[in-house]
């Protein structure tokens, strides 16, 4: 199960909420817990202000979009392709994040009001970007 917030030895806690950036800046709220703890919670029994709103909803999924990259052996992170894909976008005027507990994630934080035009020239840079580091 994926977990939103850092896991430290002295946090054993059984459910885990998360909000505020989880979409965006739009109003969304969830919670992460096992299986057998969720599962306990009869139909509808878990909601809120925030839950099921559409708009939020896809806006959370965008902003937890994330490529990782990989090792030849397709398993170990590899941090310094990272930053270099990183800083070859930058060059380009395109601001990705490295981020994830190896160095080895590349976030995007577009606005919700980018262009079509604007997206697809980014996109064009992270692919050069790539094609070039790799």
């Amino acid at each position: 199960m994926p977990t939103l917030l850092p896991r430290s030895s002295s946090s054993r806690s059984p459910a885990r909420a998360a909000a505020k950036g989880l979409g965006g800046g739009l109003p969304i709220a969830g919670i992460t817990a096992r299986a057998d703890i969720v599962d306990q919670v009869h139909a509808g029994g878990l909601g809120g202000t925030f839950g099921g709103n559409p708009l939020s909803c896809a806006a959370a999924l965008a902003a937890m979009e994330t490529i990782e990259l990989v090792g030849p052996d397709g398993h170990t992170p590899d941090a310094e392709l990272t930053r270099a894909i990183a800083s070859r976008c930058h060059q380009e005027g395109v601001l990705v994040l490295t981020a994830g507990s190896y160095g080895n994630v590349l976030r995007f934080l577009p606005p919700l009001v980018i262009s079509d035009d604007l997206l697809d020239d980014a996109l064009g840079v992270l692919e050069k970007a790539i094609s070039a580091s790799a």
